[in-house]
């Protein structure tokens, strides 16, 4: 079966903004099943091969407006379970955000426990610390989330550690 190329066209197009709407650029890529070929509208490749984690362009505009900060937490943890290094116009952009936000960084408690479960469970909880401290949003995660230890992730994945972390190291204001 033959395709016009003409008619495909408008799918490539549509598939190429989904993927740039991704979180970072190493998940915004896709494989064309019928040739083989990457689709890579973002440099994703480039990107995992030099071990950078670094958002997408829009999202990197959005964090400098104080918005996506869902995504800035997954930033950090993809940064944290690699062991990839934030791209410098994408850290720039979540310092904007702590700037911009007053340092809030208001999420869904599932969404802090989904993301949060899995840096702990690699053991890099320090470095997503230091991040959110360099980028301006540790004092509010940190006093939200010290309210919130009872939550099934808290007790399931140890959680209670960070929290007796912050009580022994922080002043949260």
């Amino acid at each position: 079966v033959q395709f016009e190329t003409n008619c495909i066209k408008p799918y490539q197009q549509a598939l190429i903004n989904n993927l740039e709407e991704r979180d970072i650029t190493a998940n915004a890529m896709a494989r064309n099943v019928i040739t083989n070929e990457i689709v890579d509208p973002t440099g994703g490749q480039k990107d995992i091969k030099n071990k950078i984690c670094r958002a997408t362009e829009i999202n990197t505009e959005q964090f400098r407006q104080g918005k996506q900060p869902a995504r800035i937490l997954r930033v950090i943890r993809f940064s944290c379970i690699y062991g990839w290094k934030i791209a410098k116009d994408t850290m720039e952009a979540m310092k904007e955000f702590g700037k911009v936000s007053k340092g809030k960084l208001v999420i869904s408690q599932v969404q802090f426990d989904h993301n949060w479960e899995k840096i702990v469970k690699t053991k890099t909880e320090n470095k997503a610390i230091d991040i959110m401290k360099e980028i301006g949003i540790y004092n509010y995660v940190a006093k939200h989330y010290l309210n919130n230890t009872q939550t099934e992730s808290f007790n399931k994945v140890g959680l209670k550690n960070f929290t007796q972390y912050l009580i022994e190291h922080t002043n949260p204001t």
